[in-house]
């Protein structure tokens, strides 16, 4: 599967809700160390839009740590997406 959109605003994926927001995909940018093979390691992207995404009661940016995070600390995030190769 190759991504081609992005929908933010969407909290029941059954459904179509008016807080929706489409966008086409222009770019991916990957980690320059991520390893398909290994599924965590640098298992992280940036994605490139056709637009700007409009903040709104339900549609917020991640607020990332400011603090240090140590090597080998548990974290945890938050979306939807593919853990198993499946399509969505």
């Amino acid at each position: 599967m190759f991504l081609t959109h992005v929908l933010v605003g969407n909290h029941n994926r059954l459904r179509s809700e008016p807080s929706e927001q489409w966008f086409r995909l222009k770019q991916i940018i990957q980690h320059p160390e991520y390893d398909s093979q290994d599924s965590f390691r640098n298992d992280l992207a940036l994605l490139e839009l056709n637009g700007m995404i409009e903040y709104t009661a339900e549609v917020q940016p991640l607020c990332l740590t400011r603090a240090g995070v140590e090597p080998g600390q548990l974290c945890a995030t938050a979306g939807w997406g593919d853990t198993l190769g499946r399509e969505l």
